[in-house]
Order: structure tokens, then C-alpha cells, then sequence
């Protein structure tokens, strides 16, 4: 639809088109008021959801509603029928904005903000009953710290279960990048483990990949999220009653002197992030311009 938009523009001489911005404001409109209609009339009749993280929400709709009011207002008040250049460029630099902010948001530095305007931050549970004392699931530790290393390593998490152990365990767990990139910083190993009879650790094994000495320290969680067998999470950890979670701070390699340039700039924006962007958006042009995804996919199915 972008593509759609800016051919549409220029073949116009940046006039406006039957096309043009119609079809971005379309979709938009289509995911505000028909995926939320559609997302709530299937909500079978008695049952009920409940937006477990309220600050994405939040956010989400306030940047909705400022997006469509900024566009009425530069097109109906400001300069009526024309867009400016600097009203063009405000509205590109809204988006690195957006992604500040929700990045911001993720890490929870801005529940603070929502809490002080009276909005509840997370949806707390209320009125659970008291349950016998049973085994219990969470992680030695809810922060590790892992010096930089230039060869590749693993790290063992250690998950622990209290109480009666005289049963086997088995869990699932999953690796989420928070600042640390998967394939660059950390190999993806989403698995499950097993606690044998009688057994009350399990070691879950996280290898990481070298690390450059420009790149800043980094972040990422081990999540565990489903139990099968007759245990719960401890409450008092880390992920609460519905998870247990510890989170890997990957520091930085020791650095005397100046600050190097790629280091600055891995700090105001992830390289690693940024290599993990081009290598999808190389991946999503292959799959739009071949058939298949890849030349050679395309010269089998054309046989």
C-alpha cells in the first residue's frame, strides 16, 4: 500500500490521486474498526478477555488518535488541501518517535508515567483462593550477569522446584531478545526440560555468540511458561503466578580509552538490530520478486 501511495503521488506530480494516500488511510481505518469489531464479537457469549499489557494498548490507541487528528489538522486547518515540507517531514520523524516510545514502554521505564495519570499499569488478580502448599517452580537467580567473551560459550540457567519432588517435571521454555539480537548475540534455543523423580534442579543450557568489542551490553530473557505435571510458579519470583523468568545481562568487552564510533552508534541505535532488519527485509523482497521465495524455488516450479 505504500508503494501504491508514493507511485501514485509522483505519477501525479505530487497532486493527490484517486489512489494515493486513500489507500493507506483505508487500511488504517480497516485495522482501528473492523479487526477491533472482529476481535470482540468473537468473544463467545459469557466469556470475557482481558488485556493483560495495558501500556502497548495505551500507547497503540494514543498514537491512533494523534496520527488521524495530526493528518485533519495539517489538510483542514493549518494549509488546506497542501502538505508542506516540514509538515511531511514532522510526520516521517513521528515514526522513530513511536519507536522510541515503545521501546521505552517494553522496558517499563514509562508505567511510572501511566500510574501517576490514574491508569492501571497491568491487570492484577483479585480473589484467589488459598491453595495447599505445593511444589513450586523458579529460577536461582532473576538477574545473571555474563562478561563479553570473543569465542562462542554457554551459559547454564538453573530452574528449581520446592516442595515434593517425588514426581517428574517436564517445562517448556523460550529465549526473548529484549536488546539482544537473536543469531547475532544469542543462538535461538526454544525447548523443554525435563526434572527427573526426585530431582530438584534442571540446568537450561543458553549459548551465546561472540561478541564484537564495539557492541554495548545487552539484554535478553529465559521464559518459562508452561508446566506439565503438579506445580506452580512461585509468585514471589520474577513472572509471577503465570511464569518464571530470568533475565541475562550480556556486558560489554572492557574498553579503555575513547569511545569508537560504531560503538556510539550501536548506542543511540542497534546495529545488531539494524543488520536483523535488512536480513528480513532481504528476505520479504526475495519472497515478493521471486515465485517461491528464491531463484532457484522459481526455475523448478516454471518446469
Amino acid at each position: 500500500e505504500i508503494f501504491l501511495s508514493v507511485i501514485d503521488i509522483m505519477k501525479n506530480n505530487f497532486y493527490f490521486g484517486e489512489l494515493g494516500a486513500s489507500t493507506i488511510v483505508g487500511s488504517a481505518a480497516f485495522n482501528l474498526l473492523v479487526i477491533v469489531a472482529v476481535c470482540v464479537q468473537a468473544i463467545p457469549t459469557g466469556e470475557a478477555r482481558i488485556i493483560e499489557n495495558r501500556p502497548a494498548f495505551y500507547l497503540t490507541a494514543a498514537f491512533s488518535l494523534v496520527a488521524y487528528i495530526w493528518m485533519a489538522f495539517i489538510l483542514t486547518h493549518n494549509t488546506p488541501n497542501v502538505v508542506d515540507v516540514w509538515e511531511a517531514v514532522v510526520t516521517f520523524l513521528l515514526l522513530p518517535v513511536l519507536v522510541y516510545v515503545s521501546y521505552k514502554v517494553d522496558r517499563g521505564d514509562a508505567d511510572w508515567i501511566i500510574a501517576r495519570c490514574g491508569i492501571p499499569v497491568s491487570m492484577q488478580r483479585s480473589g484467589v483462593e488459598d491453595s495447599e502448599e505445593g511444589p513450586l517452580f523458579k529460577f536461582d537467580e532473576s538477574v545473571l550477569k555474563i562478561p563479553a567473551a570473543d569465542e562462542p560459550s554457554e551459559v547454564q540457567v538453573i530452574a528449581r522446584r520446592t516442595g515434593p519432588v517425588d514426581q517428574p517435571l517436564t517445562f517448556c521454555y523460550r529465549l526473548e531478545g529484549i536488546t539482544a539480537e537473536a543469531g547475532f548475540d544469542f543462538e535461538e534455543g526454544d525447548g523443554e526440560a525435563t526434572f527427573e523423580a526426585g530431582a530438584s534442579t534442571q540446568a537450561i543450557s543458553v549459548r551465546l555468540l561472540p561478541r564484537p568489542r564495539w557492541r554495548i551490553g545487552c539484554r535478553l530473557l529465559v521464559v518459562v511458561d508452561a508446566l506439565s505435571g503438579m506445580c506452580s510458579f512461585d509468585p514471589a519470583d520474577d513472572g509471577g503466578d503465570d511464569a518464571a523468568i530470568v533475565t541475562l545481562v550480556l556486558e560489554p568487552h572492557e574498553r579503555r580509552g575513547a569511545l569508537s564510533m560504531l560503538t556510539a552508534i550501536d548506542r543511540i541505535m542497534s546495529l545488531r538490530s539494524l543488520s536483523r532488519g535488512f536480513a528480513d527485509w532481504r528476505d520479504q523482497m526475495c519472497d515478493v520478486w521471486y515465485c517461491n521465495g528464491s531463484p532457484e524455488e522459481q526455475q523448478d516450479a516454471s518446469r
